[in-house]
């Protein structure tokens, strides 16, 4: 039986794939934005935001997570540097409707661990994905998550309340 010697850490994206990626982005993205939206729309939403440096507007497809009030996104890419600072404003399309939220962005600590940890439990594709270690009981190890998550990010989105017209 062979063995995957491959490091614990986020997935290395080949150039097709990224193309690929990229159009499959688009129509799930699509899809959102149509009232067909109700069985994607309970891993996927699209998140608004501006860029830090250039203030040009980004909308990116991504999967979350709720964790008691928040929503939780975890991010192998770099985009998340447009949310480090406090109270980082951001919308997103929620279930097939725009809200305006509150951003943190954690990197590569035990906030980001414990967030991919949860979300391992929750999708076990992401175990195999990240090359993380497994124990007997096919868990995640703790500390093969934190090997792996050692250059990703967690970004937790608070909702605002809505106000009444």
């Amino acid at each position: 039986m062979a063995v995957d010697t491959t490091p614990a850490g986020p997935p290395s994206i080949s150039k097709s794939a990224r193309t690929l990626i990229k159009v499959v982005n688009v129509l799930l993205s699509a899809i959102l934005r149509s009232p067909f939206h109700a069985k994607l729309s309970q891993r996927f939403m699209l998140l608004s935001f501006k860029g830090r440096k250039s203030g040009k507007k980004y909308t990116l497809l991504v999967g979350y997570q709720r964790e008691g009030e928040a929503l939780e996104v975890i991010s192998p890419r770099n985009w998340w540097k447009n949310l480090r600072g406090e109270h980082t404003q951001v919308s997103v399309l929620l279930q097939g409707r725009w809200y305006n939220g509150v951003a943190e962005a954690f990197h590569g600590d035990e906030t980001v661990a414990a967030g991919y940890l949860r979300a391992m439990q929750r999708s076990p594709a992401l175990i195999r994905m990240y090359h993380v270690q497994v124990d007997e009981t096919d868990q995640p190890k703790p500390d093969s998550v934190r090997q792996a998550t050692r250059t990703c990010a967690l970004v937790r989105i608070r909702l605002l309340p809505e106000k009444n017209a």
